[in-house]
């Protein structure tokens, strides 16, 4: 009888800490290795960023209404997502965000602490060992939600880094 108290009481803590591990969200997962080469329609090229990321639209199946841009960016060499991105101009940001709060905070239980910064750009944030999410109401017009593997944002520049012709050097 105690083994199986042990078992449940496992069973429980793990289905707990389930719900706080930071996949993805969108129908996208933070860490897919990405074949940007076959063309399904989901995913639309955009461009390569300053820092050497792919950067690519993308259409979910269910998306949140509020929200009007949907975006990856993965790696470029390993074509790894490292972070997804939504967003929208609105005119009461502030309203919009808090309620996308609760809902992550719903979802979440460690984002039960969010931390407010700055004038215009209200942040908050939630560290998972090395994964983020983010809201933002940006000049109180554009709200974004993002979703961040921290490590493998680090790994956008050492990839970069490999591409570069270093025979000049």
């Amino acid at each position: 009888m105690k083994f199986l108290a042990l078992i449940l009481a496992l069973s429980i803590s793990s289905v707990a800490y389930a719900d706080n591990v930071i996949v993805g969200a969108f129908g996208q997962k933070l860490r897919a290795v990405n074949n940007f080469a076959v063309v399904d329609g989901k995913l639309q090229f955009v461009k390569n960023t300053s820092t050497g990321a792919l950067k690519y639209r993308f259409k979910p199946e269910k998306p949140y209404p509020a929200f009007t841009d949907y975006l990856i960016y993965a790696t470029p060499v390993s074509k790894v997502t490292y972070q997804i991105r939504m967003s929208v101009r609105v005119t009461h940001c502030d309203e919009k965000k808090n309620i996308l709060r609760e809902v992550l905070s719903n979802k979440y239980s460690s984002l039960k602490h969010w931390s407010d910064r700055g004038n215009w750009d209200y942040n908050v944030e939630q560290l998972d060992e090395r994964r983020k999410i983010w809201l933002a109401c940006k000049t109180g017009r554009l709200l974004e939600l993002n979703y961040l593997d921290v490590e493998l944002r680090g790994q956008v520049v050492e990839e970069k880094a490999s591409l570069v012709d270093k025979s000049n050097f």
